[in-house]
């Protein structure tokens, strides 16, 4: 992008972004008929607010957010990454969410009034490259606090906001048959509960 200006530049690498939110809302919300409620799984932040990436006092970061030492990235609820909440409740026998695995993601400040589902810890660090996946060591800062998951309501109307996209897809690494990705992958068979609990309280069967 060669004489392009900068901000433009961001703004492009953005809607790069963006386009996996289009995609992903696009497959959940024919499946969800619910006029009064919002649902958003994002890996931008509110394809309607776009440039500014705040929306509902919500505030994405637009990075990628990891551990250090680099691991498979679990939110449990033993360390209390992983809340429990309205969303992660059991609502009948095999619905409550013990362990999520998420595979990227970026990490996003919420306002008071929201409930982080999905808490970074001490170890977490975030990067905002401007090249993606570019990840030096001497750009990160402390992500400990942020959130990568979270939700509330707002008037009548109920949000959800996620930073992580692949965690509620179902892959295969580079095409690749035993590479399972996302909710194909055995390591992580809540996921998809997830996924569940979090449409079950926008459509009001949870609490």
């Amino acid at each position: 992008m060669s004489g392009t200006p900068e901000s433009l530049q961001r703004k492009i690498k953005l809607v790069g972004y963006a386009s996996i939110t289009l995609m992903t809302v696009a497959l959940l919300l024919p499946l969800i008929h619910l006029p009064n409620q919002l649902l958003f799984l994002l890996g931008g932040i509110l394809v309607f607010n776009l440039w500014t990436n705040k929306a509902f006092g919500f505030e994405l970061r637009n990075g990628h957010a990891k551990q250090i030492p680099w691991v498979n990235n679990w939110f449990t609820r033993a360390d209390s990454s992983l809340t429990g909440n309205s969303i992660t409740k059991r609502l009948v026998a095999g619905d409550q969410v013990d362990s999520v695995l998420v595979f990227g993601g970026s990490a996003f400040a919420i306002p008071e009034d929201a409930i982080s589902i999905l808490t970074l810890g001490e170890n977490w660090y975030q990067w905002e490259p401007d090249i993606v996946w570019d990840l030096k060591p001497e750009d990160r800062y402390p992500a400990n606090g942020y959130s990568m998951g979270a939700y509330k309501t707002y008037g009548k109307d109920r949000v959800v906001v996620y930073s992580e996209a692949m965690m509620f897809t179902a892959q295969l690494g580079g095409g690749l048959s035993w590479i399972k990705l996302g909710m194909n992958s055995k390591l992580n068979p809540e996921n998809h509960r997830l996924l569940l609990n979090t449409i079950h309280w926008l459509d009001g069967s949870l609490k």
